[in-house]
């Protein structure tokens, strides 16, 4: 290798360095801000105008933080962080998450593939948390499920089918019943056991509140 290209590289790791750095920096000015929203909301309804404050600080984070690059970053403390942070805001956002939440929504299922627990571990529980206490676009998660690749991927979109269907209210899953039934017809298929047993579980989770058409599936 000559000095021409050695220094190239160099140059190239030392910029590498400082986006990573800055990441790591917009990700603490995100925590910091969620925190300082929290205790804001922690005071009651009589500090609205602080708690107002503190979400637009937030808000005004979010605009400049490339937070699905986070999210997918190759550094397992960075996608922690940024994963903890997500599902923080979404646990004190509630519903009004929604639309953040269909934006994060790709990024998450793309972290199950990877070989890292760390990072599988990390988006899972923060889609889970957001399944749990948000909403988000059906019809993304089931796009997500047709253009899956991996069997993990897949696994963990049905395991969000069932947090769903348990604790999402019906009227706001009607809409989507024959989208989910198809997803869950599928991956009842699945090549991989471990999908096959997610999908089980997803529908008697679902045939809780739809026995009828769930019977089709499974019939």
């Amino acid at each position: 290798m000559n000095t021409f290209t050695h220094a190239k590289h160099a140059a190239a790791d030392f910029l590498q360095e400082l986006k990573l750095g800055a990441m790591e920096v917009l990700l603490n000015q995100l925590q910091t801000q969620t925190h300082r929203l929290l205790h804001a909301l922690l005071q009651g309804p009589e500090s609205w105008r602080l708690q107002l404050q503190e979400l637009a600080g937030v808000q005004s984070v979010l605009d400049t933080t490339p937070i699905t690059k986070l999210i997918a970053s190759d550094r397992s403390e960075v996608a922690k962080k940024a994963c903890g942070a997500v599902a923080q805001f979404a646990e004190m956002s509630g519903t009004a998450f929604a639309p953040f939440a269909d934006v994060v929504l790709p990024s998450l299922v793309s972290t199950a593939p990877n070989k890292v627990q760390v990072f599988r571990q990390a988006g899972k529980d923060c889609l889970t948390t957001i399944s749990t206490v948000s909403k988000y676009d059906m019809k993304i998660l089931v796009s997500l499920w047709r253009q899956s690749r991996t069997s993990e991927a897949r696994c963990l979109i049905v395991q969000q089918v069932t947090t769903v269907v348990r604790v999402w209210p019906k009227s706001e899953l009607a809409e989507h019943c024959d989208d989910v039934l198809l997803l869950l017809s599928g991956a009842i298929q699945d090549p991989k056991d471990f999908v096959r047993a997610a999908a089980r579980e997803a529908l008697c989770a679902f045939a809780e509140t739809w026995y009828g058409p769930v019977y089709h599936v499974v019939a």
